[in-house]
């Protein structure tokens, strides 16, 4: 993780910075435990193209940040509130070229939900099996380009896609849960 993103080397998130929520939902797909996320349409903007958790910027309605997680999920790929159990948040993130602060949240599903997407807002569902990402050449230093030029990052190479960023964070840290569980 780049230390400007690390929470715990005990720097502050910039005061003007925008909050928005994401929903890391975990459920049941043919004996499997899947992660639901979405690539969002490419379009000029730094997040374009990219891999992420469904979620989005607080609005005025929300009453708290899983609201607006939840409302997002709901809004971008279908998922009912009310079928998300036991919400969690993870380690809030700072993402420095679009000055926002992600706090994800962790959820639990006891059945796959029946996926309806936004297609204004999300190009394709990727249906990640978690035990896919436990594999050792799964995780890397990759090349991606950035708005700020080509960059090596720390990545998750699965399949055909990239998982880079926050959202390669967001899912080393469910990673990390997971194997505290199994190992607990």
């Amino acid at each position: 993780m780049p230390p400007e993103r690390r929470p715990d080397l005990g720097k502050a998130f910039p005061n003007e910075r925008r909050v928005a929520a994401v929903l890391a939902l975990l459920y049941p797909m043919n004996d499997r435990v899947c992660c639901a996320l979405i690539r969002r349409p490419s379009y000029p903007g730094v997040h374009g193209g990219q891999i992420a958790f469904p979620g989005g910027q607080v609005e005025s309605e929300d009453s708290d940040l899983l609201h607006t997680a939840l409302r997002e999920a709901w809004e971008e790929v279908g998922i009912q509130a009310e079928k998300v159990q036991r919400p969690t948040e993870l380690t809030r993130l700072y993402i420095p070229p679009s000055r926002y602060e992600v706090v994800p949240f962790l959820g639990l599903s006891d059945r796959r939900p029946d996926f309806i997407l936004q297609t204004s807002e999300v190009d394709e569902l990727i249906e990640l099996p978690l035990e896919e990402l436990m594999q050792p050449n799964v995780y890397g230093e990759v090349s991606v380009h950035t708005t700020r030029g080509l960059l090596n990052v720390p990545a998750y190479q699965w399949r055909d896609e990239i998982i880079w960023g926050a959202t390669a964070m967001i899912v080393a840290e469910i990673s990390d849960v997971l194997n505290d569980i199994h190992s607990a």
